[in-house]
């Protein structure tokens, strides 16, 4: 959960409305994140979580190497909808 709560960390400099998430002192959920999004309009949910996942993907690069990272991660960025995010608003 480090990786994820760091990731935020570093996510919320461009979206602060992230922060809470961050700063909790109870575990973090990731269904919290999906919460968030989902009350934000669209392009707001893309962009963010497009944001919080390119932080996930370098801080885990980091930690185990680019290669093994993209390895890894790969499914993700492949599969589609894979980063699709509902939300709760219009496109504004």
């Amino acid at each position: 959960m480090a990786l994820y709560r760091r990731s935020l960390q570093l996510t919320e400099a461009s979206y602060p409305w992230l922060a809470p998430l961050s700063a909790a002192t109870s575990p973090i959920e990731p269904t919290l994140l999906r919460q968030v999004l989902t009350g934000r309009s669209q392009a707001e949910a893309v962009a963010a979580s497009n944001a919080w996942f390119r932080s996930f993907q370098q801080v885990l690069s980091t930690l185990i190497g680019p290669s093994l990272s993209s390895r890894i991660l790969k499914p993700i960025w492949t599969h589609p909808g894979a980063l699709a995010v509902p939300t709760g608003r219009q496109n504004d």
